[in-house]
């Protein structure tokens, strides 16, 4: 596929995963599509027609939110806007509040910082919201800055709610995965952030003695996650899938060629034993 056409496709994708009417969660159309779009990028010179495809057909049932959702009056701001107010009107709860601080923030902001501190208060107040928020953050690069304030909207909601999840194995890994990104990713608030992750190690709860090695991300790199999933059936790619190899592609791109081999072998296991279904994470 041409490689304008396929930004093309996923621009529109990106528009209706943002506009879903579905609960946010782990798997929200956000995630997915900034996960699918990065596992494009691998061979950014040659987009992947089946990926492609597959993201359109993943979104063709979901319901759409009114094109007003995300709007608002856009009023002269305060003339002290102080960023971890959002914080302090999380923390008590104040919806509206919290939403007029991020407005008027959206106002002088192209996001990014914005996106930054709420990664930096989810370290230290809610671990759980920070993989939809990196895909946020990530998405809002990839559309440059063009649904801020949507993606930031949904940030927020995220993390009011502060409900208890039980992290199962599949998602305990991804988690890791996203928070090594994190760590070696260039950040304007990337000591603090850092700070704060300096404890997370990446997540090899698995037992990984026996392996056949269908993907081989040591002799071949990150190019052989693509190959695997363009040589799936359609119908045999999930959401699920989308994440974890996604998780997979981080830790190859930027972390030691120790781990490599480890994910190589927590890679071909889950494959195999199909265990990055649902009730996994």
């Amino acid at each position: 596929m041409d490689i304008e056409k396929a930004k093309d496709s996923i621009d529109r994708q990106f528009e209706k995963a943002i506009y879903s009417d579905i609960i946010l969660d782990d798997f929200h159309p956000v995630r997915v599509i900034q996960s699918l779009k990065s596992l494009i990028g691998i061979d950014i010179d040659n987009p992947s027609d089946l990926l492609v495809g597959w993201g359109n057909e993943y979104l063709r049932n979901i319901d759409q939110l009114p094109q007003n959702y995300y709007s608002y009056s856009i009023k002269k701001s305060k003339e002290t806007i102080v960023l971890s107010d959002i914080g302090k009107y999380i923390l008590l709860q104040d919806y509206e509040k919290c939403i007029e601080e991020l407005q008027d923030l959206c106002v002088v902001s192209d996001g990014n910082q914005i996106f930054e501190y709420l990664i930096e208060f989810s370290c230290n107040y809610n671990e759980s919201a920070i993989p939809f928020i990196w895909s946020a953050l990530r998405a809002n690069i990839f559309l440059k800055n063009k649904y801020t304030y949507h993606l930031l909207l949904m940030s927020i909601k995220i993390l009011f709610n502060d409900k208890f999840k039980k992290v199962g194995l599949i998602g305990g890994f991804e988690r890791s995965c996203i928070f090594e990104s994190i760590k070696k990713t260039p950040l304007t608030r990337q000591e603090k952030i850092n700070r704060y992750l300096e404890n997370s190690n990446l997540n090899f709860n698995f037992d990984v003695d026996v392996f056949k090695g269908t993907v081989d991300v040591i002799g071949k790199g990150r190019i052989a996650i693509l190959d695997y999933l363009n040589s799936c059936n359609i119908k045999f790619i999930t959401k699920e899938l989308i994440l974890f190899l996604d998780g997979c592609r981080m830790v190859l791109k930027d972390s030691s060629k120790d781990n490599h081999l480890k994910v190589m072998k927590i890679l071909n296991q889950v494959i195999e034993g199909k265990l990055y279904v649902e009730k996994n994470w």
